[in-house]
């Protein structure tokens, strides 16, 4: 049962890990509609490069190493409450 309920958790935090994502581009100016439309008309390999700038800004902030704490916070968590709770169990 814990099992479950941590891998729902870690489910859950992919999907906020999503929302996330984009409320920081839009806080960022990414997703304002001229810069949309003006990408709308770029072919993938130029889509592919401008991402890779968006995440390597990213990283250069410092929000991808939080972003990589937070989840090994989450997965930590999970880890020490499954020991906690066979070891409980053992004692039993």
């Amino acid at each position: 049962m814990q099992n479950a309920h941590w891998a729902h958790t870690l489910a859950h935090w992919r999907y906020h890990l999503n929302e996330w994502v984009i409320d920081y581009l839009g806080q960022e100016g990414y997703t304002n509609p001229e810069k949309i439309v003006e990408r709308d008309s770029w072919n993938t390999k130029k889509r592919r490069k401008y991402a890779e700038k968006v995440v390597d800004e990213m990283e250069e902030a410092g929000e991808i190493k939080r972003l990589y704490q937070d989840f090994r916070s989450e997965v930590d968590t999970a880890r020490d409450t499954k020991v906690s709770v066979s070891m409980i169990h053992d004692e039993s």
